[in-house]
């Protein structure tokens, strides 16, 4: 097959389909952290309106671009030797993708499912003592995790998604750890605290880590899987 040359405009697709793919990456992910922020903030309809609007504003668009410049990057695809994953392959990594999503939000809700809603408030030397056991916990939660992802990579896992693993889940931990030193700081001169305080961010936060580290092990031992199933 020969190869087909690129013109400058084709040059001129590439760098708006380059960016485009950035934009849509982006707007992806605020649009779910926006909407992850809806839920554990007990539904306020600002964060919902955000996620909707960067998802039908910034990732429909950007991805329409995508799509009509497609043909140019197959071209430079096939210069640079890039072999396309077939349409069935690609259809199987969405599926497989959106099922995780999907039992994402399903542990989320289970372990949520712990944390009482009720009292409205607290003294504040409980809040404090719940407050450094979170800290607590996040510490050793990012020490146990980062043992299991050497490991992973010893035993010959995905790097990209053993990393990928790492960041999400300690953006979560470090979140509710910082979280927890802000509330604990604002209980200065204070009797009480509303639970409400608590709940929101350094608990949910705190779950949401603990269900990405769950998450990611089935993604990065799946993957182990299939490459061994080809092999």
């Amino acid at each position: 097959m020969s190869e087909e040359k690129l013109t400058l405009k084709d040059g001129l697709k590439i760098v708006i389909l380059f960016v485009c793919t950035i934009g849509a990456l982006l707007g992806l992910l605020i649009s779910v952290l926006s909407f992850v922020v809806w839920i554990i903030s007990d539904f306020s309809l600002a964060y919902l309106i955000g996620s909707v609007f960067f998802f039908f504003f910034v990732v429909l668009p950007c991805s329409y671009a995508v799509t009509k410049y497609k043909p140019v990057w197959d071209k430079f695809g096939l210069r640079r030797g890039y072999v396309p994953t077939p349409p069935k392959e690609q259809l199987k990594t969405f599926i497989f993708y959106v099922a995780i999503l999907f039992m994402f939000f399903l542990m989320y809700n289970y372990f949520s499912g712990f944390i009482p809603s009720s009292p409205e408030s607290i003294g504040v030397e409980l809040a404090k003592d719940i407050l450094r056991n979170l800290v607590q916990v996040n510490g050793i939660l990012m020490g146990l995790g980062g043992i299991v992802y050497v490991q992973l990579l010893r035993m010959k896992f995905s790097k990209t998604k053993v990393v990928d693993a790492v960041f999400i889940v300690t953006s979560m931990l470090v979140a509710s750890m910082l979280s927890s030193l802000s509330v604990m700081a604002s209980t200065y001169n204070k009797i009480e605290i509303e639970w409400i305080e608590i709940k929101n961010y350094p608990l949910n936060f705190l779950i949401l880590g603990i269900v990405s580290f769950l998450v990611s092990l089935f993604v990065i031992v799946s993957s182990k899987t299939e490459i061994e199933g080809e092999t």
